[in-house]
């Protein structure tokens, strides 16, 4: 919010894009958590920042609890296939700020998807963020039994001069990846991110590219 308003050129609204967006909120073991949309909705007041989002949901029961969660004229809300629709979205704007978020299923065609969206809006948004969550593991079992790229041959077309990265969680080696071009790269080490140039973004990046 504070690179917007410094700088006269840039877009004024912040772009949010949730290409699998789910049911925003979801019940795990007796608790509702939520999930990317509504956590968008409510953290996004909290700058001084105007605003557009747009979240696709392909599976017809899990939009209309979607739509029946998140209610906000500045969210626009798609029901369909992200692999269709995301198409309509890349208009070429150097000028745009703002965030793409992907977290597919965990299937081969769901990271196929993914990473080429991924590579897709890296062309048309150049200072857009990506943040993709994935499970290294299964990128792995994948690759495995069918010779596909591993993770870091999938980063590698994406048009983002740094990466971050989160520890690995659990058996399936959960991790967040965020793609940036931004000049100074960052790292938050209080939630165990960090830029994959560093010793410990380096380690984190072999293990989950390598390692069984």
């Amino acid at each position: 919010s504070k690179v917007i308003h410094r700088h006269s050129w840039a877009s004024q609204f912040y772009h949010y894009f949730d290409m699998f967006g789910g049911p925003g909120l979801i019940r795990d073991n007796g608790k509702t958590v939520e999930g990317s949309p509504v956590i968008f909705s409510k953290v996004i007041h909290e700058f001084p920042i105007l605003y557009q989002a747009n979240i696709v949901e392909q599976d017809e029961t899990i939009f209309t609890q979607l739509k029946a969660t998140v209610q906000d004229h500045h969210i626009k809300l798609y029901h369909g296939n992200s692999g269709e629709i995301y198409k309509s979205f890349l208009i070429s704007n150097s000028r745009q700020y703002g965030l793409l978020y992907l977290d597919p299923d965990m299937s081969e065609e769901g990271f196929d998807l993914s990473f080429k969206i991924a590579k897709d809006f890296a062309l048309c948004y150049p200072r857009l963020d990506i943040l993709l969550y994935v499970s290294a593991n299964n990128i792995k079992r994948i690759g495995g039994a069918k010779d596909t790229p591993c993770l870091i041959d999938r980063l590698r077309p994406i048009q983002k001069r740094d990466w971050v990265i989160r520890t690995l969680r659990d058996k399936f080696q959960f991790t967040f990846l965020i793609g940036t071009n931004y000049i100074q790269p960052f790292t938050w080490t209080s939630r165990n991110f960090f830029d994959v140039k560093s010793p410990q973004g380096q380690a984190i990046l072999e293990r989950a590219n390598y390692t069984d």
